[in-house]
């Protein structure tokens, strides 16, 4: 007689049931093991949290990124969300807190509540801080965050426009500021490509610490401020006449370097006067599309370090009728020659070079030496 189908299916029900209540006793087992090993666990102390608090700390600077520090992905702001030891320690250590690397006024609407609390932490030590503030309706923001922070600014790089440039230029002391970087974003009349407006930065008073000031289409001739206090200066795409009129009036300065030319091009240099500066150590120029010609206005006669940027063409004769002559005026102290071009670098540039110590040739294939010579050069080279 056949079996009731019923009956067929409530047997299975039963075996289900019975392979249930069997896995779900293995779960509660496991889930007391784990809740064992968690207790455990929680006991354990991490070798790392057993640190002297001063230690971590010193660990936590180098964690810093030189980035996006207002990120809640890197450090500082990271080393909050660990644990509650570590977010007092981070939040208690000023050195964490004294850069901002980049915030972009305009985009959130709380940026001047970040940068107060970010630098409330920072106590009285030097501030860093680098403002992009491309609107000028953004602009008495950007006098307020400056204002507010002028007496321990020591850094600053400032990338807005020219209305921008003149509510910075409202604030009016800097005690301890010593690097500055500004850049204008409209520094160019549309229709004449003339450069825009006069700004009045410093008194003799205002930045005495001054050291370092770069430049980036912004003109030296529309500034006024202290130049002979400062040691090393960087311009970008500024017009020659206007490098060599920073160079006549930056007596004190060490570093020189200057990158990139005008969007409208370089002018002749048979216009512009020689510059002879004593104070002059090092100097670093591009040397393609004509940035080389600055060197056929220079008289260094302390120069000690030179580099060069670019791209030089074997057959780039105009190069060699300007670079050579220079490094016969200065190898009587040159003692550094970085050379960062490519594809390959005259041998003949070095040949004046008999008091060179050190040589390096950065993105090149070697030397460019002419067939049947012999080079011999820098006798004292030795790097």
């Amino acid at each position: 007689m056949p079996r009731n189908p019923t009956h067929v299916l409530r047997q299975r029900l039963s075996d289900v049931d019975a392979q249930i209540s069997h896995h779900e006793s293995i779960l509660q087992e496991l889930k007391q093991q784990r809740s064992a090993i968690l207790s455990e666990l929680n006991l354990v102390t991490y070798p790392v949290l057993t640190l002297p608090p001063e230690i971590t700390a010193e660990i936590f600077k180098w964690c810093i990124d030189t980035g996006m520090r207002l990120s809640l992905s890197v450090a500082p702001l990271l080393l909050t969300r660990i644990c509650r030891d570590w977010r007092a320690l981070a939040f208690s250590t000023p050195a964490l807190w004294d850069t901002i690397s980049e915030i972009e006024l305009g985009v959130h609407p709380r940026e001047e509540a970040a940068v107060e609390t970010w630098f409330s932490r920072a106590g009285s030590r030097p501030l860093s801080l680098t403002i992009h503030c491309p609107n000028s309706l953004d602009s008495a923001c950007l006098e307020s965050v400056i204002l507010r922070h002028a007496s321990q600014l020591e850094s600053l790089s400032l990338m807005t426009n020219s209305e921008g440039l003149c509510e910075f230029t409202a604030v009016q002391s800097f005690p301890i500021l010593r690097n500055l970087e500004l850049s204008c974003l409209d520094a160019y009349d549309d229709e004449e490509g003339h450069y825009a407006g006069h700004i009045q930065l410093f008194g003799n008073d205002e930045a005495p610490a001054l050291r370092h000031l770069s430049l980036d289409c912004v003109l030296p001739s529309t500034i006024i401020m202290p130049w002979a206090q400062l040691t090393k200066m960087t311009l970008w795409m500024l017009p020659l006449g206007e490098c060599l009129n920073a160079l006549r009036w930056a007596t004190s300065l060490h570093e020189f370097r200057r990158r990139g030319l005008p969007e409208q091009g370089e002018q002749s240099t048979s216009e512009e006067s020689s510059v002879h500066h004593s104070s002059l150590i090092s100097l670093e120029i591009s040397a393609f599309d004509g940035d080389e010609d600055i060197l056929s206005l220079l008289a260094l006669p302390r120069l000690q370090r030179l580099e060069l940027r670019g791209r030089f063409e074997a057959d780039q004769e105009d190069t060699d009728i300007i670079i050579i002559p220079f490094l016969l005026r200065v190898s009587g102290t040159l003692r550094t020659f970085n050379v960062r071009m490519s594809p390959t670098v005259p041998v003949q540039w070095f040949h004046p070079l008999t008091q060179l110590t050190t040589l390096e040739l950065v993105y090149s294939r070697g030397f460019a030496i002419p067939n049947g010579s012999h080079p011999c050069f820098g006798p004292s080279c030795f790097t």
